[in-house]
């Protein structure tokens, strides 16, 4: 059973929030750079819209099953937006989703179009289910999520660049048009959880959010899709991963 949590007062002391800054659009970019790099510098920025989604936000009870705390949420990221969570409704965002996309058309009919969907953590040592190459796992439902599995700071969930030159998309998030799991791990009196977030349906800069869950033992895995409101039967499993997320390591996330 887990230790009786602190207070909030203390817990909030214990975790610090990661910096803000103003620089999201050139800062994405850098962290698709560098995405082989574990500590990357993904940051937020205060220019956009956050949207918070909480127990009080959303007027929505949790429901406990077995150890897993699941909350439903009916929320969506796109164009240049982002959504933070706050997992365990201690008052505390845990991670966030953005999405950025920009349009410019140029002489001659030339044109740029540029779409980003990514994931973050707003802890220190919270971080996203993804592979080296720095691309978030799309995991399915019944696949395990723990301490085995890859974890980084920030990730790439889909891109794409278009222009009169041709396009290139990468990413696991994709087109996803059925639901799918988004892998992650934050802190709770400094022990690690592992929980997941929902999305039904995203492409390069847009996500539509369905619910979101965390184990309450510290370091136990948490199993994708097991929540009152989902069907708890595994889906079949991805080729390269029939048990564990971590598998999809395997896979190339371009297109």
């Amino acid at each position: 059973m887990p230790a009786p949590e602190l207070s909030k007062k203390k817990r909030m002391k214990q975790r610090s929030q990661v910096g803000v800054d103003r620089q999201l659009e050139k800062n994405l970019r850098a962290y698709e750079m560098a995405g082989r790099t574990e500590k990357s510098n993904l940051s937020l920025t205060a220019s956009v819209p956050v949207v918070a989604v909480s127990l009080c936000a959303l007027a929505l009870s949790q429901t406990m099953l077995g150890e897993v705390v699941c909350t439903p949420a009916h929320e969506s990221v796109h164009g240049r937006s982002h959504l933070q969570f706050d997992l365990n409704n201690d008052g505390i965002n845990d991670v966030g989703l953005s999405a950025y996309s920009t349009f410019r058309l140029g002489s001659s009919g030339n044109f740029f179009r540029e779409s980003f969907l990514g994931a973050y953590g707003l802890v220190a040592r919270n971080e996203i289910a993804a592979n080296k190459q720095g691309f978030a796992f799309a995991g399915r439902s019944g696949q395990e999520l723990g301490p085995s599995d890859p974890f980084f700071k920030g990730a790439i969930m889909a891109s794409a660049v278009s222009s009169l030159n041709g396009h290139e998309a990468k990413g696991f998030w994709l087109n996803v048009k059925s639901p799918r799991f988004l892998g992650v791990k934050f802190l709770i009196s400094r022990e690690t959880h592992f929980g997941w977030i929902r999305i039904l349906s995203s492409t390069a800069d847009q996500a539509t959010i369905s619910g979101y869950a965390y184990e309450t033992v510290p370091n136990k895995p948490v199993i994708a899709g097991v929540c009152k409101d989902q069907v708890t039967a595994p889906d079949a499993m991805m080729e390269l991963a029939p048990g564990s997320l971590g598998r999809l390591a395997a896979g190339a996330a371009g297109r």
